[in-house]
């Protein structure tokens, strides 16, 4: 291939060993007496497979990235990844597209660049930005749109991260596509938005939003990177990397707020650089452009954003009001005139692409500037720039570098009194760079201080002697004020009312400055962040398989939920988790269909009580031969005898199959780690215990007993947490909700009541005076109905929020039993009739299957391929749903 020119390209030949070594010397990482003693080592070693580099590295007088530096040669292999190819360099870092030779994957492995004439100062600083990145990238939280971080090191002398490989392109060339549509894009940075809030929700602040680190999929979704510049919101300032006054980040994408050095950097930049992302996408341009940095943010500081429709826009026609108004907030020169979240800026994007109508959007301010404060905001832009063009210096830049240090040296010394001094760096800045002014200026104020007569300085007053607080008076103080906190910090978590829990300790935090104060705080946010975080993956868990099977009830319930906890973004995230769920097909229909697959024998008495697990691999069964045991479904028998001598009458497994809990007829609940046979007691109730059920967090167990009450307990320590009596002729067998928040109970009188789990707050209540005791409820997979029967016999299906009751059928002889088929179609039922029946929910038509011996306990499994009755003939039968 020729050159433009005709000429055939030229290539620079490889360094050879004895250039590396004259090039260290040159650029003075080793001096020539240390090369001249490795090279006479090297010649007593002769026909050794050592070279100088090899040397050099190994007594620690250059690194490998040193090396490769002097070189220029390209990496091929780092540890255990084979490098495929770079895929972009920055004055920071490089990243190369590799495979993972041990997990057989491919990362995106980035690596600090091995500069060879950079400033320790600098080198240390980029060092600690990388290292940064890496410890914030892999303590952030799993994210669908943030790229995450398999591992990071040093391997070879060098830093790296391994992080997930996104084929696809940058945010600005994917826009560039002839295709992609307007909506297209605002919808990716809606997406992108959503992530950032994740980010800002675990305490991180990128810092450093642009194009250039939204990576956008083959799939249109965006994955936020680089977090080198990102700070942790939950840490002192004083960790920051960065001194007052310095600038960082990308000049076009800063806010005000970092343009002009401020210490009070807060989630709102990354709101204005998100602003300008959707700026460009209206008009194909940034808000403010220049023909040098210094002047891009000297105008982010000084001048008004011009509104979208005042530019030439880009050929989107579709521009209006709505998304114009959204654009002006997010780029609002006040951080409080601007949306205080991106989780409220990725809203108001949702709601345009809705098409709902949006309030037009802010009018920027003009700001009383005056000639004291834009200088001032100059000098800091100025001085702040230093940072940012470390990050990719040119000959020119350097120069302008370094008088911008010289400068702000000697404004340091002029305030301390070294007139002298600061004269000298002044003038030294001037002839570094003739074009900064700040110099000029500095100089004419030394050489005026040094002209002025100079009054004897007063002698130093003598520092007033603090008084010494009384340590122990403030740990008393302490300990009142946390015994206020605490109970009304327990009663929102117990409520759900996460958001309000999480501002009243925020707000605590700021009311003493004692370091025992901030670290209970600390400690308690920190585990009411932990309780979010588990209790959002259980409601998002339930909502996804809930959409799975096409449950739009359990959907919306998960979503009233979280909603309630009013914890910014999670109602985001959980949103575009459920809109990426596809839908199960339908289960098995099982009205009339169920066959008898297999008789388990191995109980010396009638079973009557079962619970079956959520893998449906177990099945935890009462017998009144006074065992508790544990089949195994595949092998057809017994794995394991609990105990031997508990006449219980209850069983439950908790949804991670971690517990076993059976209840007995003196009231008393036993309790079995899978991990741990130890058996646990919880003393609470004085009669028969015949409800038992885990909520689906496997962390409360409810229980109901013929004294009338409900109680519930924590699981882990075994105390009761609150106890509910409103039964007075007994409370009999109950049933949890798929969402875990409340329980039906029923009664040794005609009547079903619901429960509030968390407040212990009676909810609704079936009643009718014609009929006798109704023991016997179950929740509809939906949640929104409950069958029971009672000794009566009669089937009733109730819907607790409307009123509304209906009565199915009518067995024989009272029901003992009642339990839902998980695609909500069929209710199976046993009765003292003998008989098992198949009701179909539609119509009311059912099958039965009759035994002598009469069945006393059902249960099916989470997929409804298994459902499990207990025979009376002291066997276990299990069937299937008809092919």
């Amino acid at each position: 291939m020729s050159s433009p020119m005709g000429n055939e390209p030229r290539t620079n030949p490889a360094p050879t060993e004895d250039d590396i070594g004259r090039r260290a010397v040159e650029v003075g990482l080793i001096t020539a007496a240390q090369l001249r003693d490795v090279l006479l080592e090297l010649t007593r070693l002769a026909g050794s497979p050592a070279n100088l580099s090899t040397v050099l590295v190994s007594k620690g007088l250059l690194t490998s990235a040193q090396v490769d530096a002097l070189s220029g040669v390209p990496l091929k292999r780092l540890g255990k990844y084979e490098i495929v190819r770079e895929l972009g360099r920055g004055g920071m870092g490089v990243v190369y597209e590799a495979e993972d030779s041990e997990l057989n994957r491919r990362v995106a492995l980035k690596m600090l660049l091995g500069s060879f004439n950079s400033d320790p100062r600098e080198s240390a600083l980029e060092e600690e930005r990388f290292v940064r990145e890496a410890r914030l990238c892999a303590n952030l939280p799993k994210h669908p749109h943030v790229i995450g971080v398999y591992e990071a090191g040093i391997l070879e002398g060098r830093r790296f991260i391994a992080m997930e490989f996104i084929e696809g392109s940058q945010f600005s060339e994917w826009r560039r596509q002839g295709s992609i549509t307007l909506r297209q894009q605002v919808t990716v940075l809606r997406d992108a938005a959503v992530a950032v809030d994740h980010a800002h929700r675990h305490g991180i602040i990128h810092r450093d939003l642009k194009p250039a680190n939204i990576l956008i999929d083959r799939k249109n979704h965006p994955h936020v990177a680089d977090f080198g510049l990102a700070k942790q919101t939950n840490r002192n300032a004083t960790m920051s990397i960065t001194a007052s006054g310095m600038v960082m980040g990308t000049p076009a994408y800063m806010s005000p707020e970092q343009a002009h050095g401020g210490k009070e950097v807060d989630l709102r930049s990354d709101v204005w650089a998100l602003g300008v992302m959707l700026y460009e996408i209206l008009t194909g341009r940034t808000p403010f452009e220049a023909d040098s940095p210094v002047k891009v943010l000297m105008k982010t500081v000084n001048d008004p954003v011009p509104a979208p429709s005042t530019i030439v826009r880009s050929p989107h026609a579709s521009l209006d009001r709505g998304i114009e108004g959204i654009c002006m907030k997010a780029l609002a020169k006040s951080p409080r005139q601007r949306y205080s979240s991106a989780r409220l800026f990725a809203e108001d994007l949702g709601r345009w692409l809705k098409g709902d109508k949006l309030p037009l959007g802010i009018t920027p301010r003009k700001s009383n500037r005056s000639a004291l404060i834009a200088g001032a905001a100059a000098a800091v832009v100025v001085a702040g720039l230093v940072a940012w063009i470390a990050l990719t210096p040119s000959e020119a830049e350097l120069a302008a570098r370094h008088a911008v240090t010289l400068v702000a040296e000697g404004r340091k010394l002029l305030k301390q009194g070294k007139a002298a001094d600061a004269r000298d760096r002044f003038k030294e800045a001037k002839s570094e760079d003739p074009s900064n002014d700040e110099a000029a200026a500095g100089l004419k104020e030394a050489e005026r201080q040094l002209a002025a007569p100079r009054a004897p300085a007063p002698p130093p007053a003598p520092p007033p002697s603090p008084a010494k607080p009384d340590p122990a008076k403030a740990a008393e103080a302490i300990k009142k004020e946390l015994a206020v906190i605490d109970p009304i910090v327990t009663a929102l978590i117990r409520s759900e009312n996460y958001g309000p829990a999480r501002d009243l300790l925020t707000q605590s935090a700021r009311r003493r400055e004692e370091e025992e104060w901030t670290t209970n705080i600390s400690g308690r946010l920190e585990a009411l962040r932990k309780t979010v975080d588990q209790q959002f993956a259980l409601a998002k868990t339930a909502a996804l398989e809930a959409k799975k099977r096409d449950d739009t009830a359990t959907v919306q319930a998960a979503r009233s939920r979280v909603a309630g906890w009013k914890w910014a973004g999670l109602e985001d995230e959980l949103d575009l988790e459920i809109s990426k769920v596809k839908k199960d097909p339908p289960p098995p229909a099982t009205s009339g269909t169920l066959r008898e697959i297999a008789v388990l024998k191995g109980s010396l008495n009638g079973i009557n009580s079962l619970a079956v697990s959520v893998d449906g691999r177990e099945i935890l069964t009462t017998s009144w031969d006074d065992t508790v045991r544990i089949w195994d479904v595949q092998a057809r028998e017994t794995r394991i005898v609990l105990a031997r001598s508990i006449k219980a009458i209850s069983a439950a497994i908790s949804p991670d199959g971690r517990w076993y809990a059976a209840g007995d007829y003196e009231g008393m609940i036993y309790l079995w780690d899978s991990s741990d046979p130890k058996t646990k007691k919880m003393p609470g109730h004085t009669g028969q215990l015949y409800g038992l059920a885990f909520t689906p967090d496997s962390k409360t167990l409810v229980s109901s007993s013929v004294d009338g009450n409900v109680c519930v307990w924590d699981v882990l320590t075994g105390l009761r947490m609150r106890s509910m009596n409103g039964h007075p002729k007994g409370a009999l067998a109950l049933s949890m909700s798929p969402d875990g928040r409340t329980v039906a109970v029923g009664s040794g009188s005609p009547m079903v009541r619901t429960w509030n789990i968390a407040t212990g707050e009676p909810l609704k209540i079936y009643e009718s005076a014609d009929r006798g005791a109704l023991g016997w409820p179950a929740y509809s997979p939906d949640g929104l109905k409950v069958a029971f029967g009672g000794n009566d016999g009669r089937l009733t299906i109730w819907e607790p929020e409307t009123g509304t009751a209906r009565d199915l059928g009518k067995h024989d002889a009272g029901i003992r039993a009642v339990a839902w088929s998980p695609d909500g179609r069929t209710i199976v039922t046993s009765s003292a009739d003998d008989s098992l029946r198949f009701w179909d929910v539609a119509s009311g038509a059912y099958t039965a299957q009759r035994m002598s011996s009469g069945y006393y306990a059902v249960g099916f499994s989470k997929k409804g391929n298994l459902l499990a009755a207990g025979g009376g003939d002291w066997t276990l039968h299990l069937f299937e749903p008809s092919k």
